[in-house]
C-alpha cells in the first residue's frame, strides 16, 4: 500500500502539473464521460489512491482507533484498515481494467499494476492481517 501511494503520488503530479510530459495526448480522453482534462483524472488518483493507501498504510502498522469508524468496526470485527485495503486494491483493479479496455498503449504496466491490486486484496484476506 505504501508503494502505491507513493508512486500514485507522482502520476497524480504528472497529470495536474503536465511535469515532464507526464500528460498523455488529450484526444486519449475525448470521449469519456464527466472527464475533460486530466485533472479529474489526476484528482482521482492523488485523493483516492495515493492520499487513501498512505492512509491506509499508516491504518496498517498503527493501528489506531478512531471513534467514528467503531460502528465499521463493529460491523465488519476488523480494524478499519482491512476494509480499505480491499476497497483501494478493487479500485485500483477497476482503474487498471478501464485503462485496458480504453488505452490499449498501456497494458504492459498496467498489467503488473493490476496484480499488485488483487495482491492488496488477498493479503488483506489472510488470517495475519485481519486480526484486529
Amino acid at each position: 500500500m505504501g508503494l502505491l501511494g507513493i508512486s500514485v503520488a507522482g502520476g497524480s503530479l504528472a497529470l495536474l502539473f503536465s511535469l515532464g510530459g507526464g500528460q498523455p495526448p488529450i484526444s486519449w480522453i475525448e470521449d469519456l464521460p464527466l472527464v475533460d482534462s486530466y485533472v479529474v483524472l489526476g484528482l482521482v488518483l492523488g485523493i483516492g489512491f495515493g492520499l487513501g493507501s498512505i492512509l491506509t498504510t499508516y491504518g496498517m502498522i498503527r493501528r489506531p482507533r478512531w471513534s467514528w469508524l467503531g460502528g465499521l468496526e463493529r460491523v465488519t470485527r476488523h480494524h478499519w484498515s482491512w476494509l480499505a485495503t480491499i476497497l483501494i486494491g478493487a479500485g485500483q483493479v477497476a482503474w487498471i481494467a478501464l485503462e485496458v479496455a480504453l488505452w490499449p498503449s498501456c497494458r504492459g504496466c498496467s498489467f503488473f499494476m493490476g496484480r499488485w491490486g488483487w495482491l492488496s486484496c488477498c493479503w488483506q484476506c489472510s488470517r495475519r492481517s485481519r486480526s484486529t
